[in-house]
């Protein structure tokens, strides 16, 4: 097995259980640091994809309110001239 491969067949697992099989895997092969780096990557990977798509909500949540129209009975709160 090729490291893209065991990369691809981590992503499928959730961080804590990635997690979970790295420290299991550095105990069994405390010298071993190759698979340990890889199990890291994947898991920075993971939560930078989390950050950017919680960021991108957090985003067009903001844009919506922005653009969302006024209300039918509330008036605007622009600069009116009475």
């Amino acid at each position: 097995m090729n490291y893209e491969t065991l990369r691809e067949d981590l992503k499928a697992l959730s961080v804590p259980e990635i997690e979970q099989l790295r420290d299991d895997y550095q105990r069994a092969h405390p010298k071993e640091g190759k698979c340990v780096y890889l199990c890291n990557e994947v898991i920075k990977d993971k939560q930078e994809k989390e950050s950017t798509a919680d960021f991108e909500r957090m985003l067009k949540d903001a844009l919506a309110k922005k653009n969302a129209p006024d209300g039918a009975g509330t008036p605007s709160q622009g600069n009116e001239t009475r």
